[in-house]
């Protein structure tokens, strides 16, 4: 929705108004565009912006007209067609049935419009976050300041992911997600107290939160972890099996690996994790959702990831379930397809936990791998393709989604 739209939208309306002294139930227009999708506010809140935009742009046009809004009545509550009121008194757009009486509740009517706009107001504060309602106006840049949500919403099943432990599907719905990355953009942000304020923070493989909580934070709801990065978190049980026990694991890996019949060597080492730690949340992910995660990478790009030689990397699983259990994603230290050749990048670690390799020198070689590399760059392409479908934002470097 572009100002070119809204423009449009608003001629068309007032165009409809203009013809409505004459007619008897013009409501059903309105009530037919009120239920349109532009007017979902529970988890979408570009559209109200929208909405009241149209609103005072109807006001606007009115007064110069002769008259002005003073009441938009969603009359159906009052078994009454839906209508509007000016200034001087006079129905310009309604039911003359009971025109009279219509009158009389004009009091009513903006009281309820002033009801209804406080509702917008609360759920606003309680759920959304102020990069997601700048976004409705292009701005992306911007410091994030979450808001958790006290109120959860109930529970999503995500049948792709089954836990170790009681074989039961993965249940998780969160509001507004926090996705850290393990790169070395995040080393001296400071981003921990914003982080940790989110409804949910996700983390990726074995990075550690102790030691960086400045920068990265300490919470962590959910960790998705890649098949050979198991024996990483093995190393150290106790911190990430009992310490945070709270945590979600997500394991994913190519079926030789997370096999259940003995043979899975991954998968065995889950079963004595949670038999050493009874209260470890730990869930693998199905051979049909891995085989689901490739048929999106060759849909988005085009390639098979097979005969590419290439390998899916753990944010790609993390962003694909993120998107189906958050309403609302911004990434924090992930950098886009181009920054590498951008002019004045940052040079920093691989990882913000180890010295040594460059970013951009490890995304150029798997790039370029004949066979065994990920396609990070490729991969970021896509993501920049989700964003403009989805609530995502991406911070530290920020991204510019055209």
């Amino acid at each position: 929705m572009n100002s070119r739209w809204l423009n449009k939208l608003t001629k068309v309306i007032w165009e409809q108004l203009e013809n409505m002294e004459e007619v008897s139930d013009l409501g059903c227009f309105v009530d037919r565009l009120f239920s349109q999708n532009m007017c979902v506010v529970v988890h979408y809140f570009c559209p109200v912006f929208l909405l009241l935009d149209v609103v005072l742009n109807w006001t606007k046009t009115i007064a110069t007209n002769g008259g002005t809004i003073v009441a938009l009545h969603l009359g159906k509550l009052y078994e009454t067609e839906m209508f509007f009121y000016r200034t001087d008194g006079r129905v310009i757009a309604g039911s003359t049935s009971n025109m009279s009486k219509h009158r009389r509740k004009s009091v009513v009517a903006v009281s309820f419009i002033a009801a209804f706009l406080c509702l917008i107001i609360v759920r606003l504060t309680n759920e959304v976050t102020f990069p997601l309602i700048l976004n409705c106006f292009g701005q992306s840049s911007v410091k994030w300041i979450p808001f958790s949500n006290g109120q959860r919403q109930p529970l999503r099943t995500h049948y792709g992911y089954i836990n170790v432990k009681t074989q039961e599907p993965l249940q998780l719905d969160c509001d507004l997600c926090a996705i850290v990355s393990n790169s070395g953009q995040m080393a001296g942000q400071k981003l921990g107290a914003e982080i940790d304020k989110s409804s949910c923070i996700w983390r990726m493989n074995n990075a550690p939160t102790k030691g960086y909580e400045e920068d990265v934070g300490k919470r962590t709801t959910v960790r998705v972890v890649s098949h050979t990065s198991v024996p990483l978190l093995l190393k150290n049980p106790e911190y990430f099996f009992k310490e945070t026990n709270n945590t979600v694991y997500v394991i994913w890996g190519p079926f030789r690996n997370m096999r259940k019949d003995g043979n899975g060597i991954v998968y065995n080492m889950l079963k004595k994790t949670v038999d050493s730690y009874p209260t470890a949340k730990i869930y693998v992910t199905t051979e049909k959702r891995m085989s689901y995660c490739d048929v999106v990478f060759k849909k988005e790009t085009g390639k098979d990831r097979v005969q590419s030689g290439s390998y899916l990397s753990t944010g790609w699983f993390t962003l694909i379930l993120a998107m189906d259990a958050c309403y609302g994603i911004h990434v924090y230290g992930m950098i886009n397809d181009t920054y590498c050749k951008s002019e004045g990048f940052r040079k920093v670690p691989y990882h913000y936990y180890e010295p040594g390799r460059d970013e951009c020198e490890e995304y150029f070689l798997h790039e370029n791998a004949p066979y065994g590399g990920h396609r990070f760059i490729t991969e970021k392409k896509v993501f920049a393709k989700w964003a403009k479908k989805h609530t995502i934002i991406f911070t530290h470097p920020n991204w510019t989604v055209s």
